[in-house]
């Protein structure tokens, strides 16, 4: 493959200031070139983690690596547990190519999930017997 040597991510989906503690969000990472142009032709796999310094390092929920296709990798179905004010760094295996830094959001809300309703309780049965 043809490597460009200004390649660099960038995070061109990433959840919004104010999100809720528990809530999925995804975030896509695009590898351009010094243009901005999409760069198709290499396929390095990204990894996300939280800058240093944010509130938790967990990043939880779907997978935290992918593998570029088509310039692009989309990771979905993510989730932080800890409110606070966050930044996601998108790194690529390969060290030529420059990371990418999310804008910081914060995530509002309990450390503990809302608890799930109760189930129904099933109907009670109850046995009759007519042998006297």
């Amino acid at each position: 493959p043809i490597f460009h040597s200004t390649a660099r991510l960038s995070i061109e989906e990433a959840p919004s200031d104010g999100i809720p503690v528990w809530s999925h969000f995804s975030i896509k990472v695009v590898i351009r070139d010094a243009n901005l142009h999409k760069i198709t032709t290499v396929r390095p796999t990204i990894r996300l983690r939280f800058k240093e310094g944010c509130p938790s390092q967990r990043l939880g929920g779907g997978s935290i690596s992918q593998r570029v296709q088509d310039g692009e990798a989309f990771f979905g179905e993510l989730l932080i547990d800890t409110p606070g004010v966050y930044i996601v760094v998108a790194q690529a295996d390969n060290e030529a190519i420059e990371c990418a830094f999310s804008l910081p959001f914060r995530v509002e809300g309990s450390m503990v999930p809302s608890a799930a309703p109760a189930p129904e309780s099933p109907p009670r049965i109850v046995l009759q017997s007519n042998v006297a």
